[in-house]
C-alpha cells in the first residue's frame, strides 16, 4: 500500500534536506546557484574590500551547511570564534578551531591543520585571513604555504578570505588561482551603503556581472536582500495592489481606500529577500516620496494604461527618485482594461528610451506582478555589480 502524498512529503523531507547540505557550497542558495557547483569539494576565496564583514561571510560559509569544519583562525582566538559561531546560530555544525595568532613557522601551521584534520577526516578547511597570514611570515612564504596547501586539498573543500590589497608579483596570482573567486564590496545608491557578493571568477566560466546585496544577522547569517525597491506612480494606478499580489507579509495605511502613508510587502524570490515600498500617488505627499527614495536600489513604476491622462505623472516621479542612478522599469497596469494603451504605446508617449523596460502587467494576477519585478530586480543586480576592471582577479 503506498502512503499519502504528504505523509511521503513529510518522511523524506530531512533526508532533502540532507542532501541539499551536501550539495552547497557555501549555504547561500544564490551564491550557490552563482557559483554553479555540483560538487561541494571546491576551493573558493573571498576577496573583500574594505566595509564587508568578511570573517562573518566565510564563517557562513564554513558551517551552514552542516558539515564539519576545522577552521583556521589568523586574527581572534578560538573562543572569540566560538562565541561568534553561536551567535550566527552554528553551534551544531562540528567544528575544531586551530590557533595560527602566534605561530610564526608555516610548517608548523600545517601540521596544526592536519593534527585537527586527523579528528575531523573529512572537513572542511576554512582559512580565516590569508592577508593575515602575509602580515606573520611575509609574502613568499604565505604564497608557497597556500600553493602546497591546495595541491594538497585537491578533492576537498577549502575556503579562505583575502584582503583586496597590493601584493608583490604572484602572490595575488596564487591566493586567487582557485576554482572561484567570490568578491565582497560595498557600493554606495541613493546615499546609503550596500555590501554585496559578486561571483567573478567561477571554473573559467564567464561570469554574468551582477552583485547581490546583503545583511549579517545574528543569528542568522549571510541573508541576500534587496533592501529597498520603491513601487511608485500616480493616484490610483494600481501600486497597492501590485505591493500585496507579490508580498508574503504586508502592511498598508490607508483612509477611505486611498494609501496615506506607505505599502510595505516582503517577497523571497529563490533565497533573496525584497523588500517593497509602495508610495501614495497625490501630489501632496511627494515630499514624503522623496525623503523615502533614499537608498532605493530601484524603482517600479506603475502606469494606468486605460488613463492617459496620468502617464507623464508617472514619468515624473520615477525620473526624480531615481535622478538616472538606480534602473527603473515600467509596469503597464490594467492591461486587461477596456481601451488600455499598449506599452509600446505608452513608451512613445512618455519618451521612455529604448534600454528601460515597458512591460505589460495585470497587478491583480501573481504571475504578471512577479515577471515586472524580476526584470526590475536583474537590473538593480547589474547595477550593483564591480566593473570588471575593479575585480582584480
Amino acid at each position: 500500500m503506498s502512503l499519502p502524498h504528504k505523509g511521503t512529503s513529510e518522511a523524506t523531507r530531512p533526508a532533502r534536506a540532507e542532501r541539499a547540505a551536501a550539495a552547497s557550497v557555501t549555504g547561500i542558495r544564490r551564491l550557490d546557484d552563482e557559483l554553479g557547483a555540483t560538487s561541494p569539494a571546491q576551493h573558493v576565496v573571498f576577496l573583500h574590500a574594505v566595509g564587508p564583514d568578511a570573517t562573518a561571510f566565510l564563517m557562513h560559509a564554513a558551517c551552514a551547511t552542516g558539515r564539519s569544519v576545522v577552521y583556521a583562525t589568523t586574527s581572534r582566538s578560538p573562543e572569540s570564534f566560538e562565541a561568534e559561531r553561536k551567535r550566527m546560530g552554528f553551534a551544531s555544525t562540528p567544528v575544531v578551531a586551530v590557533d595560527l595568532r602566534e605561530v610564526k613557522d608555516p610548517s608548523q601551521a600545517r601540521k596544526d591543520i592536519d593534527d585537527a584534520c586527523q579528528v575531523l577526516p573529512d572537513a572542511t578547511l576554512a582559512i580565516e585571513s590569508l592577508t593575515g597570514l602575509v602580515h606573520a611570515w611575509g609574502e613568499a612564504a604565505a604564497k608557497a604555504w597556500f600553493a602546497a596547501l591546495k595541491d594538497a586539498w585537491k578533492g576537498r573543500r577549502l575556503l579562505a578570505s583575502l584582503a583586496d590589497r597590493a601584493y608583490e608579483p604572484g602572490t595575488r596570482e596564487t591566493f586567487l588561482g582557485v576554482d572561484a573567486v567570490v568578491r565582497l564590496a560595498r557600493r554606495e545608491v541613493l546615499g546609503a551603503r550596500h555590501d554585496v557578493f559578486q561571483v567573478v571568477q567561477a571554473g573559467g566560466r564567464a561570469m554574468t556581472p551582477r552583485a547581490f546585496p546583503f545583511r549579517v544577522e545574528r543569528p542568522g547569517g549571510i541573508r541576500p536582500h534587496v533592501s529597498k525597491i520603491l513601487v511608485t506612480g500616480a493616484y490610483s494606478a494600481g501600486k497597492s495592489t501590485l505591493v500585496h499580489t507579490l508580498s508574503e507579509t504586508g502592511v498598508n495605511v490607508e483612509h477611505l481606500g486611498t494609501t496615506v502613508a506607505l505599502d510595505h510587502g516582503r517577497i523571497d524570490r529563490d533565497g533573496l529577500t525584497i523588500d517593497l515600498f509602495g508610495t501614495p500617488g497625490q501630489e501632496r505627499f511627494d515630499p514624503l516620496i522623496r525623503q523615502i527614495g533614499h537608498g532605493a536600489l530601484g524603482v517600479l513604476s506603475v502606469v494606468d494604461s486605460a488613463r492617459p491622462s496620468t502617464l507623464h505623472r508617472a514619468r515624473t516621479l520615477a525620473d526624480e527618485i531615481s535622478g538616472g542612478h538606480v534602473p527603473v522599469v515600467y509596469a503597464a497596469n490594467k492591461q486587461d482594461a477596456p481601451g488600455a494603451l499598449t506599452p509600446e504605446a505608452i513608451r512613445e508617449r512618455l519618451g521612455i528610451p529604448a534600454a528601460v523596460p515597458v512591460l505589460a502587467c495585470r497587478a491583480h494576477e501573481r504571475e504578471s506582478a512577479v515577471h515586472v519585478l524580476d526584470a526590475l530586480v536583474e537590473r538593480v543586480l547589474a547595477t550593483l555589480a564591480v566593473p570588471a576592471a575593479a575585480t582584480g582577479s
